[in-house]
């Protein structure tokens, strides 16, 4: 089950436009997913305005990314790295008045804070192609150079659903520990085979107890 974080409709005047993100300053309180951001630049309002107005919806969505995973195709089932690709990020929207799915002149900038930050790398902005019904990068890349290990930051030439997706890696123990592991399993086996034949003995000897009284 998922739910809006936060939704923004705005209206505003082609004659005072400016870059405009989303959150603005008076959301921030109700923002939970933290640093989440969208920003959409003068050039990009002004080519998408209708009669003097821009209209402008915003959507923070909350657990949408368990619900829209990664589905893998043939090269991805192939891969034998040990590696799987998941969402890393919250889904956030951006739409204008003629439409969902608009090409912009002007990228728009999206600034998304990673789930996890532990065995995960190669962070990849995708949107929800709704033709398709699947996550796609066709329009998007990563701006290494603003993004870190918490957030990645990303350009998309058009307007829809976003989020990160990201490789998570099988983490590997060192030997050592592996064997240790090992043996405490084994150990804790054996234990359990008898316990279980301890409580099957004394079973029978009270039983046959029981059997001697009557």
């Amino acid at each position: 089950m998922f739910f809006f974080t936060v939704l923004s409709v705005r209206v505003l005047d082609t004659k005072s436009l400016t870059t405009e993100r989303f959150p603005s300053d008076d959301l921030k309180s109700e923002w939970h997913a933290s640093n989440d951001s969208i920003e959409l630049p003068k050039g990009a309002l002004l080519e998408n305005s209708d009669g003097n107005l821009v209209r402008l919806v915003f959507v923070a969505f909350d657990r949408l990314e368990e619900i829209l995973q990664w589905q893998p195709d043939a090269i991805d089932l192939g891969n034998t790295n040990n590696v799987t690709k998941v969402l890393n990020s919250k889904v956030i929207s951006a739409s204008l008045g003629k439409g969902r799915h608009i090409q912009l002149k002007e990228p728009v900038k999206l600034t998304l804070k990673h789930l996890k930050t532990e065995n995960v790398s190669n962070p990849t902005c995708v949107f929800w192609d709704y033709t398709t019904n699947s996550w796609s990068e066709e329009g998007c890349h990563v701006e290494m150079s603003l993004s870190n290990l918490s957030h990645t930051v990303c350009y998309c030439d058009h307007l829809t659903n976003f989020a990160i997706l990201m490789d998570v890696h099988a983490i590997y123990l060192p030997i050592p520990h592996e064997i240790a592991l090992q043996i405490i399993t084994y150990v804790g086996c054996v234990i359990s085979i008898i316990c279980l034949i301890l409580a099957i003995i004394t079973f029978q000897l009270f039983r046959g107890l029981k059997v001697m009284l009557f």
